[in-house]
């Protein structure tokens, strides 16, 4: 009797590991922004996470490509503030541009990579 019970404990637990639920989280580039201070062109692009589930996203890394009329540039941005459950924010990313002639369009920038714990 002692076995059975123990089984089935084990039985009930195995069934019940499924995996920890995963938070969604969507990442969309709102607007671009170009500042040129004299001395060098700044490409701002605002970003905006949202976490569709009641899972809290602790950090998060983006990775983003933005491509100008000249060039491409990778810039990747990590942030420890985290996204609360069904939450959206805001965060902006600031590309350096080699030459102030430069510009680009939302067209040129994309979301290569989006991880979050």
């Amino acid at each position: 009797m002692k076995t059975v019970q123990f089984l089935a404990v084990i039985l009930i637990m195995a069934c019940s590991m499924d995996e920890a639920p995963t938070p969604v989280v969507v990442a969309t580039v709102e607007d671009l922004v170009e500042f040129d201070d004299g001395y060098a062109k700044t490409g701002h692009v605002a970003l905006k996470l949202e976490n569709q589930t009641k899972i809290p996203v602790y950090s998060f890394t983006v990775a983003l490509t933005l491509k100008t009329d000249k060039n491409t540039y990778y810039q990747t941005l990590r942030d420890d503030r985290g996204v609360p459950p069904e939450t959206t924010i805001w965060v902006n990313v600031q590309v350096q541009y080699v030459d102030s002639s430069e510009s680009s369009d939302l067209d040129g920038i994309q979301i290569s990579d989006l991880y979050f714990e």
